[in-house]
């Protein structure tokens, strides 16, 4: 039986849990920004899934946070990020997009994203996850915005390189994505912060 895979941009990948799969990256950028082309809507999703979701999930990196980052303050939210977010989930839910932090040619796709819509410069993270559908090791049962959500977090405060994301210091603002599609569940979770350096990512 073969188990879905992690897919950290910065190492290969390993195991993942049964029934997961998640995703983490991190990077500086200094980019110019590009018009990006449109996601598209996900007309047929379960919105009042992706809500619940998106609160459950924000709530449950923030308690993460607080509880290992004593003082520390909490993400600021913001309405662009979480645009950028869903945007990703939903490709990632329509197969618009590979369930990667890259496209076909190599390129970041948030990295792009939040160049042309958000900022230019800074350091940025993603996290993503899916769960259901016929890939999974739990099938197609029906789940819920809570299990999802608590599936999510556990995920990546389980694995290194996505908590390191979500306890980052120097990341300031995140918007989390949900899209549910024909009972698979997608999130996504983008990080940004100003950055102490300014970096450049080959295009």
């Amino acid at each position: 039986m073969k188990k879905p895979a992690f897919a950290p941009l910065v190492r290969p990948a390993w195991p993942a849990l049964a029934g997961l799969a998640v995703a983490g990256c991190l990077a500086l950028f200094s980019l110019p920004a590009e018009a990006q082309s449109g996601a598209a809507a996900c007309a047929n999703a379960d919105d009042g899934f992706a809500r619940k979701a998106e609160d459950l999930i924000m709530a449950g990196v923030a308690a993460e946070r607080k509880q290992a980052i004593p003082g520390g303050s909490s993400f600021l939210s913001h309405s662009e990020l979480t645009r950028i977010a869903r945007e990703r989930s939903c490709d990632m839910a329509l197969g618009l997009a590979p369930f990667s932090h890259t496209d076909a040619q190599g390129r970041v796709i948030a990295v792009k994203m939040i160049a042309a819509r958000y900022h230019r410069y800074g350091v940025i993270g993603e996290n993503i996850m899916r769960m259901g559908g016929a890939w999974d090791l739990i099938g197609v049962r029906p789940f819920g915005p809570e299990e999802f959500a608590r599936a999510t977090v556990k995920a990546w405060m389980e694995s290194p390189e996505h908590r390191a994301n979500i306890l980052n210091r120097d990341f300031e603002a995140s918007g989390v994505g949900v899209a549910k599609l024909n009972g698979e569940a997608v999130a996504t979770e983008v990080f940004y912060g100003a950055g102490r350096t300014r970096g450049g990512l080959g295009e």
